[in-house]
Parts: structure tokens; sequence; C-alpha cells
């Protein structure tokens, strides 16, 4: 397993734009590290520390206080699975989806909604409109209780 095979690196992307709904989750001050194919993004703040925004859960996590400890928690338990998603690419990949640049894998039905965890319910987006299409069902989602029954809309 190469973990080249399973990230998106930063350059050439505009992240100030890309990420700019996902600002209330993030801080002030931060570098793009680089983000795994389902677009969950991996930084690096001030102190060197390593985080992850998951744009599928809204959530914004410390991983490892340092990329070196990253690397080496990767190695551990199911970590790499976990942070690069590596079995569900894997799926993707043997069922003939490709990404193009600017693209990652997306979730048809946000898997907070209830949508599965599987290859029919992914196909390659655009990076600029997942995540502003995560970001805007977090932030109308976000003061729900769980188990609350939300019907989608989709307005052209």
């Amino acid at each position: 397993m190469n973990a080249r095979d399973y990230v998106i690196v930063p350059d050439g992307h505009n992240w100030a734009a890309l990420l700019k709904d996902w600002r209330p989750l993030l801080p002030i001050r931060y570098t793009v590290w680089m983000a795994n194919l389902f677009g969950h993004v991996f930084v690096i703040l001030d102190d060197e520390s390593v985080h992850v925004l998951d744009i599928e859960m809204a959530s914004f996590d410390r991983l490892a206080k340092s990329r070196e400890e990253f690397r080496e928690l990767l190695k551990q338990n199911d970590n790499f699975n976990q942070w690069y998603m590596a079995v569900l690419v894997d799926r993707c990949v043997d069922a003939g989806m490709s990404l193009k640049s600017g693209q990652c894998y997306g979730f048809v039905i946000p898997t907070i909604l209830g949508g599965a965890y599987d290859v029919n319910n992914i196909k390659p987006m655009p990076m600029t409109e997942y995540y502003g299409f995560t970001a805007s069902i977090h932030a109308q989602t976000k003061d729900l209780p769980d188990g609350t029954k939300v019907v989608l809309k989709v307005v052209d």
C-alpha cells in the first residue's frame, strides 16, 4: 500500500476557496498538508500538530503532535484505513471509478443523512461542488436532534 495512492496533494488547488464554507470549524491559521480521496483535509497548525477536517461528520480533530507522529500512527491499528478510507477507495477503483484532477469521491446521499459507505452511493464529484454541498448539509442540519427525518429537495 502506497499512501500516495490514497491522497490528494494540495498543489494546484485553491484551498481557501474550497474550504470557505468550512471556516467555522477551522482555526484562523493552518496549512493544508493533503486530503484523502473523499475530501477529508489534513492540516498542520502553527504548533506542527496534524488535524483532520472530516467533511462527512463535520468534525475537526487532532490526530498527532507532528507529521512524524502521524506517519508512525498510520502503521498502527486500523489508522491507515480509517484516515485514508483505503478499503472504500480500493472498492471504488475495483468498480472502475477513477478521479480526474479537481475531483474527489463523494457520497450521493451523505452518510450523516443515512447514506451507505458503499460504492453504489459514491461517485466522482468536483471538489468545489462537494465541499460546498457537504458544508451546506451540515449547516442546515447541525442543530437537529439525532433521528430527525430530513427530506432533501434538489433545486437547480
